[in-house]
């Protein structure tokens, strides 16, 4: 959840950055950066724009990959075409800059629609101006400022006048003036400079702190840094050039007071006048004069309350803790008793009659809101104190959190039942966000957790009973006229439905980082789609008689809806982790089910288009009319072809010919009992047009190979029917090869018996032949079958079967863990200053004035310098002297990887090695090494605090059941079985695939029917001549 005063600040930030030069010659340069077009662009310029500057560059913030963090002041910005190596003045710049671009990268994100479109290509993609569109470069560009509003006080107040100039006023003006008043600090101070020529330069300084600088000033009110100018920032001193009242300059610096150490100088033997003291902020030390003692003290004080404030809001836990003095008193001088009263009189004055009449869930939310934000700042300031005031958060949180509970549970009883969903959804979105608030603080209830998981039951059951209606209605209507998908311009049923219902889940569940509620929205947008599928299935069991136009819609449904499934999962898996997807989702199970659910349509559809083939093969192979049957079916497919998705309708086809060619080859093989010796010739004939026709038509809608391959079966039964005698045993072999035992002896015999193209002598060779062949192939049959029960006979099935069962999981006990809020406790490393001496790694080389840095301290003598050392901020710091404003160089102690004693030294020596530096230092004494080294090593004890205010263990809910959603399984039948209510009571006839039984034929024996033969010439020669047949038998 963005923060809205975070995003504002993000939105209008600006200020100086040091950017590395690509060129590498340059070193770093200094650039104003600046957020512009409502956080979509970085642009930077040379220095401060004025109205109508032209900047160095722009990044299109859409098109940075990464925002890197690399060390306390450097961090980059991975963009397309290059890598921005950027440096802040301070840490605290840095921790700035980049959480307000991570911040605006999210924003951009979340606002992005979820649908993967490619980009522009008009979308700017360089940085340079020059490549710059003149609708991005007006977007950069700033114009004039209006005119700062009048000042509440004498215009003639010279600091209020540097304020207008300064571009602060026009924005603090807007503060209440008495908090304003208490928080801000302003005034001329001398600022020693940092060159090798000391001398103070007259400066003009501000500081606006997130505390009262007056002690006894009553004050608790939060000051929003929203309030403030972009480049401005709570307890940060600012200073200025100020040459006169043209001087609009911007900042010459800032100092942090979180991380400032003062030092009061002793001016008893300075030359110099005044009052003066040094801020240590580690990488630079500021050395400030004003011009009075008293003076002096009031900038120490502020600065010393303002740094209280900013340690206090570093070490919070939400950044924005409370100012709790009158609390504190309230508590310490008049009991629990006067404090409670204080929580339930805030607490009436924001609910009023919202308890007993309210009507609105968003009011109740709105009202719960302001109480929660005072909640959690409370108990954010008991925490960040010093010291700790645990106590007071305990009772205060108690309190509250009972109240606002007892609020929540009273509107839910009086408006959940009628409730709508998208309110319902606002609840808990906002239940989320207070649990949320609570964990962050330490305070953990099961109630509230309950509550959530009643409330998301709820709504997901809701959506899954709304989506029942919806779907019915869709499937209804579909059978007088389907719709047609727009994108694909298929025919639908009702996947246009589906996606209307669960789209808008998918986006809930991105943008709710919520485990309950998103686990219930996966269940439920799998149990949308699993109703749908049941009601589906319940159609075609029922063998309702559809219209093919619905079948081919239901088609379309599975093929499209398994295509939008692969984008849905792609848009849950950067949400998700995948193990909860796959638990709640079940996608691998869904998928099938749509699957086998799409394969029992097409199956349907194409039995429902086969019943008209089946009708046409009942009759002997010669009043079959193939070419009349197929252009029938033919024209009914033609109609609806363009509307099915490719994929079916190639199945379709490809079972057209299957069916075809199955039912051709029985007539022939099967139901042979109509052939007669004259009407072989005409089969072979007509098997040869109709194999031409139907490859001729197929090869235009299926592979070509597959077709042949398909169509062979009627090569090879018209290869059979002209196969000379020695060609026999080949044809025998490709028709048993493709028919198995339809083709058998039997039928083998009676075709060749039925050849006239053949003589007796003939056919008689073929028959023997066609028999050695079968009785071949049934030994080879039998051997293989006789290998097989040697090789695997002793192996039981049970044996090679492996059982796997998944053992279910009872329900875990609720657990009274502690959820604890870690709060870092600064600094982790003690403060230590003092004199150590540090081994050089240069090289002085005599008779020669110069220094060569070799790196190669074992092969060199080299002598150690005396250096000034300082521990804080958990960084070490060393300076030439304790008196030198910039510090030589640091490193974080958080990278020290050992701190060694050297073996065998009789000398106090000690070795820091860091993962970039390596430092061999000596001490003045043993006792000062040892000091040294304990302050320098990670410290043993716990360096975080957990705080656990309270955790209520129960298994009660904040929010009633009221419908009762945690006592029952959803019925994904109920559409099913509505829908096969308005079904009409007839039936689609069923097609049974059943292989005609073949014809009982006596095959008669070519050596009787030669010896007949014979017989019939020696009769005829026997008989008496008749003398008016004689002239007929000699011609």
């Amino acid at each position: 959840m963005l923060s809205q005063g975070s995003l504002e600040k993000a939105l209008s930030l600006e200020g100086f950055l040091k950017k590395k030069s690509p060129s590498g010659i340059t070193g770093y340069q200094k650039r104003y950066f600046a957020i512009r077009d409502s956080g979509k662009l970085l642009a930077y310029f040379p220095r401060k724009p004025k109205p109508d500057t032209e900047p160095r560059g722009v990044i299109p913030l859409d098109l940075v990959k990464e925002i890197r963090d690399v060390d306390d002041t450097n961090f980059s910005i991975i963009y397309e075409e290059r890598v921005f190596e950027l440096k802040a003045d301070n840490p605290d710049a840095k921790v700035m800059w980049v959480n307000a671009l991570q911040l605006l990268l999210e924003k951009i994100r979340v606002s992005k629609q979820p649908e993967t479109r490619p980009r522009s290509d008009t979308k700017t993609k360089t940085w340079k101006p020059k490549n710059l569109s003149a609708d991005m470069l007006q977007m950069v560009k700033i114009d004039a400022d209006s005119p700062s509003p009048a000042p509440r006080v004498d215009s003639q107040n010279v600091h209020v006048q540097i304020m207008n100039l300064k571009g602060i006023w026009q924005y603090i003006v807007n503060i209440d003036a008495k908090v304003l008043k208490n928080r801000l600090i302003y005034g001329f101070l001398n600022k020693r400079s940092k060159g090798k020529m000391k001398y103070f330069q007259k400066r003009w300084f501000v500081l606006i702190s997130g505390a009262p600088i007056k002690n006894d000033v009553e004050d608790d009110q939060q000051l929003a840094e929203t309030l403030l100018p972009p480049w401005m920032y709570l307890n940060h001193i600012y200073y200025f050039k100020f040459s006169g009242l043209d001087d609009d300059s911007e900042a010459q610096g800032e100092i942090p007071t979180r991380i400032v150490n003062i030092r009061i100088k002793d001016m008893t033997n300075s030359k110099d006048s005044g009052a003066s003291f040094l801020l240590d902020v580690g990488t630079r030390i500021f050395h400030l004069n004003a011009d009075n003692e008293e003076e002096m003290n009031r900038w120490i004080k502020a600065i010393e309350i303002s740094r209280e404030n900013a340690q206090e809001v570093s070490s919070s836990i939400t950044g924005k803790p409370k100012i709790l003095k009158k609390i504190i008193d309230l508590y310490d001088n008049h009991g629990e008793s006067s404090l409670k009263g204080k929580i339930l009189e805030k607490f009436q004055n924001e609910i009023g009659d919202l308890m007993e009449n309210c009507k609105e869930i968003e009011l109740a939310i709105n009202a719960c809101q302001l109480l929660t934000d005072d909640l959690i700042s409370t108990i954010d300031g008991c925490i960040a104190a010093r010291p700790q005031r645990l106590e007071i958060a305990e009772f205060y949180a108690g309190i509250f959190h009972k109240k606002l509970c007892e609020f929540l549970s009273r509107c839910w009883k009086i408006l959940g039942k009628h409730m709508p969903i998208e309110d319902l959804r606002k609840l808990i979105k906002w239940v989320h966000y207070y649990d949320t608030q609570l964990r962050k603080v330490g305070i953990t209830d099961q109630k509230v957790d309950n509550g959530l998981v009643v409330l998301s039951l709820t709504y997901s059951n809701r959506i899954f009973e709304n989506s029942k209606q919806g779907i019915l209605d869709a499937m209804i209507n579909a059978r007088e006229q389907v719709g047609i998908d727009e994108e694909s311009g298929l025919y639908i049923v009702c996947f246009a439905e589906i996606c209307s219902i669960v789209e808008p889940l998918l986006f809930e569940i991105q943008s709710e980082n919520l485990p309950s509620f998103t686990e219930n929205l996966l269940e439920t947008l799998r149990d949308v789609v699993g109703q749908y599928q049941n009601a589906v299935i319940e159609l075609l069991e029922r063998a309702a008689p559809l219209s093919l136009t619905y079948l081919v819609g239901l088609c379309n449904d599975s093929y499209l809806i398994l295509q939008r499934m692969i984008t849905w999962q792609n848009l849950l898996k950067s949400h998700i982790e995948a193990d909860v997807m796959q638990k709640h989702l079940c996608a691998t199970e869904m998928s099938e089910n749509v699957k086998q659910m799409g394969g029992r349509v097409k199956e349907y559809l194409t039995d429902t288009l086969l019943l008209k083939v089946d009708d046409q093969f009942s009759g002997p192979i010669h009043e079959l009319h193939l070419e009349a049957i197929f252009s029938k079916i033919v024209k009914d497919l033609s109609v609806f072809e363009p509307y099915l998705e490719k994929s079916f309708m190639r199945h379709i086809w490809r079972s057209l010919l299957e069916e075809l060619i199955e039912k051709y080859t029985d007539s022939i093989l099967l139901n042979n009992a109509g052939l007669r010796d004259q009407s072989i010739l005409l089969l072979t004939e007509t098997l040869r047009s109709d194999t031409d026709m139907l490859l001729k038509h197929f090869c235009t809608k299926l592979d070509a190979d597959a077709v042949i391959q398909e169509i062979k079966v009627l090569k090879d039964i018209l290869d059979f029917l002209e196969a000379l005698p020695h060609q026999i045993p080949e044809a025998v072999k490709s028709l048993r090869k493709s028919q198995g035992d339809t083709f058998s002896l039997n039928v083998a015999k009676y075709l060749i018996y039925l050849r006239s193209d053949l003589d007796i002598d003939e056919k008689r060779s073929a028959t023997i032949k066609a028999k050695d062949t079968f009785e071949g192939e049934r030994n080879i049959e039998q051997r293989q079958k006789k290998r097989s029960s040697v090789l695997f006979g002793n192996i039981s099935t049970d044996e090679t079967l492996v059982q796997v069962e998944e053992k279910s999981h009872a329900a875990s006990e609720l657990e009274n863990r502690k959820r604890n809020v870690t709060q870092i406790v600064n600094p982790t490393f003690p403060a230590l200053e003092g004199y150590l001496l540090k081994k050089s790694n240069k090289l002085a080389l005599k008779g020669i004035g110069i220094n060569i840095n070799l790196g190669l301290d074992s092969l060199l003598n080299m002598d150690y310098d005396n250096i000034y050392f300082s521990i804080k901020n958990d960084r070490l710091y060393w300076y030439k002297s304790h008196k030198a404003l910039e510090p030589i160089n640091s490193i974080s102690l958080h990278d020290v990887q050992s701190v060694e004693i050297y073996k065998d030294s009789t000398t106090p020596k000690f070795k820091v090695v860091s993962s970039t530096k390596t430092l061999k230092l000596q001490a003045s004494s043993f006792e000062e090494r040892d000091k040294w080294i304990k302050a320098l090593q990670k410290q043993e004890e716990e360096t975080h605090q957990n705080v656990s205010l309270f955790n209520f263990v129960t298994k009660e809910s904040l929010f009633e059941d009221i419908d009762g959603v945690s006592k029952f399984k959803r019925d994904l039948m109920k559409l099913a079985i509505q829908l096969g209510s308005t079904l009409p009571n007839k039936k689609r006839r069923k097609r049974v695939k059943i292989k005609p039984e073949p014809a009982k034929i006596v095959v008669p024996d070519i050596m009787e029917e030669e010896s007949k033969s014979w017989c019939c010439c020696l009769a005829f020669l026997k008989r008496k001549k008749d003398p008016l047949r004689e002239s007929l038998i000699i011609n």
